[in-house]
């Protein structure tokens, strides 16, 4: 595994975090303040999306370790929600015409057709979450393939959560230079829009053609086999690798995970957590 894969791991997941930024800082506010949605309604499109990201999440890291492909078992995912992602988020922000149809009746605005910009604005947030969801679990899921060695998983990890961070600060700032002089508020949010699309886009194109999922995870293997031998001699590599094949049957099932009291310890502090951070974003 060279450099142009650890950088490209980093910035695969450039793309979720702007949009995720956008999401729920100015969904909200876009909605009620721009579309112009009661305020049940961007209530019911902020819901439809979490719920949806809820049970899709699960879902994909459950069929992603089931089935494989030629081109492996996360990276079929993280394309297809990625391509599910970028129509969604555009469908959202880009205030089109044909969903905001508002004609003048009696001196009046009128939208013409309120059921559809509603069901438009409640459906297309919780397919872009399914979207989202297969690019998250994928992308997180797949540094375990990718390599072995604990020291490059690390640098890996961090350097993506470096780039959550430039993700949340490119999109502020942006918006603090679009905001103070653009006036028009469907303006604002087409040129915020513009900016996350291009960006993302780039950075998951990065990803996807430098990684080859299948070839760095026998690269992986080979060397981590390699060094075992080492290390260990053949024959205890041997005796190792019988232990775990026996272990590892089959996997764990939804029984056993619910049965081990870590995997509630680790949900309770993801989910406190993201609380936390999607409050403090969206004040």
């Amino acid at each position: 595994m060279f450099k142009v894969h650890v950088n490209a791991y980093s910035v695969g997941h450039y793309f979720n975090d702007l949009c995720a930024c956008m999401w729920f800082v100015y969904l909200t506010w876009y909605l009620i303040k721009i579309v112009k949605l009661p305020n049940h309604i961007a209530g019911l499109a902020v819901f439809s999306g979490q719920i949806t990201d809820g049970i899709c999440t699960p879902l994909v890291g459950l069929l992603s370790d089931k089935y494989n492909t030629r081109c492996g078992k996360r990276f079929p995912w993280y394309v297809l929600g990625t391509f599910i992602v970028l129509p969604c988020f555009f469908g959202i922000f880009s205030y089109l015409p044909f969903v905001n149809d508002y004609v003048e009746i009696d001196g009046k605005m009128v939208l013409t057709d309120e059921p559809f910009q509603e069901s438009w604005y409640i459906i297309l947030p919780a397919l872009f979450n399914v979207g989202w969801a297969m690019v998250q679990i994928s992308h997180m899921a797949i540094v375990n393939s990718l390599t072995h060695s604990n020291r490059k998983r690390d640098k890996m990890v961090n350097q993506r959560n470096g780039f959550t961070y430039m993700a949340n600060i490119t999109v502020l700032s942006a918006a603090l230079v679009v905001f103070s002089f653009v006036n028009n508020g469907k303006d604002q949010f087409r040129i915020l829009l513009a900016m996350v699309l291009i960006f993302g886009f780039c950075t998951s194109s990065f990803f996807m053609c430098t990684i080859r999922e299948p070839k760095l995870t026998k690269m992986a293997l080979e060397l981590e086999r390699d060094y075992k031998i080492k290390t260990m001699g053949e024959e205890a590599l041997k005796i190792e690798d019988e232990a775990k094949a026996k272990e590892n049957v089959g996997g764990k099932s939804p029984t056993d995970w619910l049965k081990d009291g870590t995997f509630y310890v680790h949900g309770i502090v993801y989910m406190v957590t993201r609380i936390a951070v999607n409050v403090t974003m969206t004040v």
